[in-house]
Protein backbone atom coordinates (compact mmCIF):
# COMPACT_ATOMS: atom_id res chain seq x y z
CA UNK A 1 0.00 0.00 0.00
CA UNK A 2 1.47 3.35 -1.03
CA UNK A 3 1.33 5.87 1.82
CA UNK A 4 2.75 8.89 -0.02
CA UNK A 5 2.61 10.25 -3.57
CA UNK A 6 6.41 10.03 -3.88
CA UNK A 7 6.41 6.21 -3.80
CA UNK A 8 6.70 5.25 -0.12
CA UNK A 9 5.17 1.81 0.26
CA UNK A 10 4.19 0.05 3.50
CA UNK A 11 4.24 -3.75 3.70
CA UNK A 12 4.83 -6.53 6.22
CA UNK A 13 8.40 -7.16 7.37
CA UNK A 14 7.95 -10.94 7.02
CA UNK A 15 7.20 -10.44 3.31
CA UNK A 16 10.69 -9.10 2.62
CA UNK A 17 12.59 -10.94 5.37
CA UNK A 18 15.75 -12.56 3.98
CA UNK A 19 14.80 -11.58 0.41
CA UNK A 20 17.59 -11.25 -2.09
CA UNK A 21 15.35 -9.53 -4.65
CA UNK A 22 12.10 -7.60 -4.20
CA UNK A 23 9.73 -6.93 -7.11
CA UNK A 24 6.59 -4.82 -6.90
CA UNK A 25 4.02 -5.48 -9.62
CA UNK A 26 0.95 -3.52 -10.60
CA UNK A 27 2.27 -0.18 -11.84
CA UNK A 28 -0.15 1.43 -14.28
CA UNK A 29 2.64 1.96 -16.80
CA UNK A 30 3.76 -1.69 -16.62
CA UNK A 31 7.11 -0.90 -15.00
CA UNK A 32 8.48 -2.94 -12.12
CA UNK A 33 10.88 -0.58 -10.33
CA UNK A 34 13.32 -2.05 -7.82
CA UNK A 35 12.41 -0.74 -4.35
CA UNK A 36 14.84 0.70 -1.82
CA UNK A 37 14.34 -0.60 1.74
CA UNK A 38 13.81 2.48 3.93
CA UNK A 39 13.02 0.84 7.30
CA UNK A 40 12.14 -2.55 8.80
CA UNK A 41 10.62 -3.24 12.23
CA UNK A 42 10.30 -6.99 12.80
CA UNK A 43 8.56 -6.50 16.18
CA UNK A 44 5.71 -4.58 14.50
CA UNK A 45 6.03 -6.69 11.31
CA UNK A 46 6.26 -3.52 9.20
CA UNK A 47 8.59 -2.50 6.40
CA UNK A 48 8.79 0.73 4.42
CA UNK A 49 10.05 0.65 0.82
CA UNK A 50 10.54 3.49 -1.65
CA UNK A 51 9.88 3.10 -5.36
CA UNK A 52 10.90 5.75 -7.86
CA UNK A 53 8.32 6.74 -10.45
CA UNK A 54 8.44 9.67 -12.90
CA UNK A 55 5.04 10.85 -11.62
CA UNK A 56 3.08 11.00 -8.33
CA UNK A 57 1.40 7.71 -7.39
CA UNK A 58 -2.09 7.22 -5.90
CA UNK A 59 -1.85 6.54 -2.16
CA UNK A 60 -3.78 6.01 1.06
CA UNK A 61 -2.98 8.43 3.85
CA UNK A 62 -2.51 7.15 7.38
CA UNK A 63 -4.32 8.62 10.39
CA UNK A 64 -2.73 11.70 11.91
CA UNK A 65 -4.20 11.01 15.37
CA UNK A 66 -4.79 7.83 17.41
CA UNK A 67 -8.14 6.15 16.74
CA UNK A 68 -11.04 6.56 19.12
CA UNK A 69 -13.51 3.88 20.21
CA UNK A 70 -16.09 3.26 17.52
CA UNK A 71 -14.02 4.59 14.60
CA UNK A 72 -13.92 2.52 11.41
CA UNK A 73 -10.71 0.64 10.55
CA UNK A 74 -9.53 -1.40 7.59
CA UNK A 75 -6.92 -4.18 7.30
CA UNK A 76 -5.58 -4.81 3.79
CA UNK A 77 -3.91 -8.04 2.60
CA UNK A 78 -3.70 -9.77 5.96
CA UNK A 79 -1.40 -12.86 6.05
CA UNK A 80 -4.30 -15.28 6.58
CA UNK A 81 -6.01 -14.07 3.40
CA UNK A 82 -3.76 -12.56 0.71
CA UNK A 83 -5.54 -10.10 -1.59
CA UNK A 84 -8.32 -9.64 1.00
CA UNK A 85 -9.38 -6.76 3.17
CA UNK A 86 -11.37 -6.50 6.37
CA UNK A 87 -13.51 -3.55 7.42
CA UNK A 88 -14.92 -2.85 10.85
Amino acid sequence: MFISQDGLLLTNAHVIHESTRILVYGAADGRTPIPEIVAVDPDLDLAALRLTYPHPVPYLSLAKEPPEDGMAAVAIDIPACPMCFSWG
